[in-house]
């Protein structure tokens, strides 16, 4: 009995012991990669779709981090972690109807894949602290967590031990020069109203709840309140940037939503001293510079990107 209690526990010991390893090695090289590769920036661009085209070939030193569905819970992470390694004069952070709909709300508290992106970003047990779903942080401990992690392993590989440079992002489509971008077409702006207003309703379903009530809860507001302490803490101008909407779009909005929306902006720039730039309106007599319900082309989000420039520090 005794030896068997003994392999017993030397088999538990060398089993997390072995997890310990990995995971140690999994956050070693992603922070190395990180570290190494995106660095020295003076200003970050976070956000969901809708910022993804902000062009950061035109804005000098500039990272865009955006990405789709992108909660301010996600962009209040990546924040905090990447300003380890850069000293930040400015971030550009996407500020829209959308981002408080029932659609990011949801996903701040239960979407697993929300999650998931957060991870990498800090540890397992502040995870565990920040997310109400367990069933999703389990799934991306047990997936991500205790098993080795090949893709940044590579990556660090590549570019600290090899010498390769990281991927040039210039080469992006939606950071193209702006003279190529314009040449892009769409077919949306051309689509017949009646056409254009069933998507519009369609992704209204998609994002907000039916009950009115259940719109604007506090998880995204909360966060977005965090970022800008953060931005005080470091000393960085957050710019606040609504990008543009088929107009189609903003009539149909929940009769909530704006006021709603309105009062968090005044909260945002009178409490918290953020810059606020609108730009919701900007397509309304050039429809050409659209490609769907809410969002504008890679050029329109060029001309937009020269305009923010001087705003910048």
């Amino acid at each position: 009995m005794k030896v068997f209690l003994r392999k017993s526990l030397l088999s538990t010991l060398v089993v997390v012991a072995f997890m310990s390893c990995v995971f140690l090695l999994n956050r070693h090289f992603f922070f190395k990669y990180h570290e190494l590769t995106y660095n020295n920036y003076e200003t970050l661009v976070l956000g969901d779709s809708r910022t993804l085209c902000i062009n950061e070939s035109i804005i000098e030193n500039s990272l865009n981090f955006s990405e789709q569905l992108q909660t301010y819970k996600n962009a209040y992470y990546k924040l905090r972690f990447l300003s380890q390694f850069n000293e930040f004069d400015n971030l550009i952070l996407s500020f829209s109807y959308i981002n408080f709909s029932a659609e990011f709300e949801s996903a701040i508290k239960h979407d697993y894949t929300s999650i998931q992106r957060i991870y990498p970003f800090i540890s397992p047990i502040e995870l565990y602290q920040t997310t109400e779903a367990k069933r999703s942080w389990l799934k991306v401990v047990s997936r991500y967590v205790f098993s080795f992690n090949l893709n940044y392993f590579g990556k660090y590989l590549k570019t600290a031990i090899l010498g390769i440079p990281p991927n040039d992002r210039s080469t992006l489509p939606q950071f193209q020069p702006i003279e190529k971008l314009k040449e892009d077409k769409y077919d949306y702006p051309n689509l017949p109203q009646a056409e254009r207003l069933a998507k519009v309703e369609g992704a209204l379903a998609y994002l907000y709840d039916q009950d009115s009530v259940h719109q604007f809860k506090n998880f995204s507001f909360e966060y977005l309140k965090k970022i800008a302490l953060l931005c005080k803490e470091k000393n960085i101008q957050l710019h606040l940037i609504n990008m543009p909407y088929d107009p189609i779009f903003r009539a149909k909005l929940p009769k909530d939503v704006v006021p709603k929306f309105e009062e968090i902006k005044d909260i945002m720039v009178e409490e918290y001293k953020v810059q606020y730039h609108n730009y919701e309106a900007f397509v309304d007599n050039e429809l050409e510079k659209i490609q769907d319900q809410v969002h504008c082309t890679p050029y329109c989000a060029s001309i937009i990107t020269e305009q923010l420039l001087e705003h910048l520090k």
